[in-house]
């Protein structure tokens, strides 16, 4: 068989639902990385928003107005949450041997 009729009959298949679990970690990797750098100012810098910059703003109101530090990581913390959340369900939804198992209680 030519090289491209075995990547699309025989290796696609077997890595598509990996690559679909793996979207939404990665998701949640790159927010968290953003907004690291975003916060040390490596990242999106002051005019574009970005969490990062946001608590970075906020830093400085802490001890004033600790909402303005503390809801951009609490929204940064509750995404990367759903995100791993959801990649897991999929994980489990999409995962064969889950379902075998499940199918013998």
């Amino acid at each position: 068989m030519p090289g491209p009729r075995i990547l699309w009959r025989d290796i696609l298949p077997n890595i598509t639902t990996t690559l679909i679990v793996f979207v939404p970690l990665m998701m949640a990797l790159n927010m968290l990385t953003e907004s690291a750098l975003s916060f040390l100012s490596i990242g999106v810098q002051p005019p574009a928003a970005s969490w990062g910059t946001i608590i970075q703003d906020g830093q400085a109101l802490l001890y004033t107005r600790p909402l303005v530090a503390l809801v951009p990581g609490l929204a940064i913390a509750v995404s990367v949450m759903a995100l791993n959340v959801f990649g897991d369900g999929l994980r489990d939804a999409l995962d064969p041997r889950s379902k075998i198992r499940l199918g013998r209680d």
